[in-house]
């Protein structure tokens, strides 16, 4: 007898209820939706960009800028810039990071190389039990977008004891997303120490010399040679307006990479500030009038008063951070000002000497590139 092949067509509305269903035809196993994974980075969709674009980078000029966190690395390989961009962005995100060559260099010297690198506490790292028996692959996940295509290099390196591992992936359209995943796999060796130091870095190779492109790829964590740090890397450095793209980045300890969720925006910043927090000019309630910021008092009845403010920051930082003031600010009657001492991972003091008597005294951010920068990054 043949049997009738059933659809949802062939099914009355309401025949199948929980009263038809057997209390054991349905366990956890077959109702169990498992999350995506936690990304152990901060701001791997680029959205966060306290920090200025960085432009004429060259030599050995290596910095953080352009966005939070991600920190471009180079020696050598002509001169670039850095920046935010939301204009070039693929399906589903609203920010990527623009590296671009802006002088090229076609015949790079052998030590030369440029990469984008993102570096990590060591406590931050632990859910890889990297030096155990249980040790966890890494999985790695990004958009890329470059003008070049060919064979490009994201390393991974163990900075506790120095070991490293890397793998390649293909760029095969010109000026086109493509997503891709790589699974590094677990190490026994090496347990990554369990503090705020950086513990792990994780690189995007863009451009490299032959003394880190003409070894092979590997194929197990160790104390590599330089020849195998970023095998057959190609050279973006060679075209003027060159560019490469990267955004979606997530790292995750896991056998197979899952899907980039996208944080919300105060839970990112927040993050963000742990390394870096800056009060900006451009970010004022109406700095075409000069009040992106403003220290006041009524009247200063003697000269020589020295007072101070203590500044909050929104989360406590990485370590006592590094001050600066960058601008020179409007004043009246306020003496000199600084950013030094008198600093914790909570707050820190600015400084008024120097005043002189007079009614309208005050200091406070003159344009828009004026700025507070505190600084605990990696």
């Amino acid at each position: 007898m043949a049997l009738t092949k059933l659809n949802t067509y062939s099914l009355a509305d309401n025949a199948i209820t929980t009263a038809n269903i057997a209390d054991d035809a349905v366990t956890s196993a077959k109702t169990t939706v498992s999350p995506p994974n936690p990304n152990l980075l901060v701001n791997g969709s680029m959205q966060i960009g306290q920090r200025p674009a960085l432009t004429g980078q060259s030599g050995t000029n290596s910095a953080y800028g352009g966005v939070d966190r991600w920190y471009n690395e180079l020696r050598n390989v002509g001169t670039y810039s850095v920046s935010q961009s939301t204009s070039v962005v693929p399906e589903g995100f609203s920010h990527s990071l623009e590296v671009k060559c802006t002088t090229a260099d076609a015949s790079l010297d052998a030590n030369s190389y440029g990469h984008l690198t993102y570096k990590m506490e060591g406590q931050d790292v632990q859910d890889f039990k990297k030096g155990t028996s249980s040790a966890i692959a890494f999985c790695v996940s990004f958009w890329i977008r470059s003008s070049k295509t060919g064979t490009y290099v994201v390393r991974l390196r163990d900075n506790t004891n120095a070991r490293y591992m890397s793998k390649t992936y293909t760029v095969s359209s010109a000026n086109t997303w493509e997503y891709k995943t790589l699974v590094f796999p677990a190490d026994t060796t090496g347990a990554i120490a369990n503090n705020t130091s950086s513990g792990m870095s994780l690189y995007f190779w863009y451009s490299a010399g032959t003394q880190y492109t003409s070894g092979s790829a590997e194929s197990a964590w160790g104390t590599a040679a330089s020849s195998t740090l970023a095998p057959g890397q190609v050279n973006l450095s060679d075209t003027v307006n060159a560019t490469f793209y990267l955004t979606g980045v997530k790292l995750e300890a896991a056998a197979a990479c899952t899907d980039y969720q996208h944080p919300d925006y105060s839970t990112e910043f927040t993050k963000c500030c742990r390394y870096f927090w800056s009060i900006r000019g451009d970010e004022g309630q109406d700095y075409s009038n000069n009040y992106g910021l403003l220290f006041s008092w009524p009247s200063s009845r003697f000269s020589g008063w020295n007072p101070s403010w203590t500044v909050h920051f929104p989360v406590q930082m990485r370590a006592i951070p590094t001050t600066a003031i960058v601008g020179t600010w409007g004043t009246s009657n306020a003496g000199s000002y600084s950013l030094g001492g008198y600093k914790s991972k909570m707050s820190a003091a600015v400084l008024f000497s120097g005043t002189t008597a007079g009614t309208g005294t005050y200091a406070h951010f003159d344009s828009t590139d004026d700025r507070i920068t505190f600084d605990a990054e990696l």
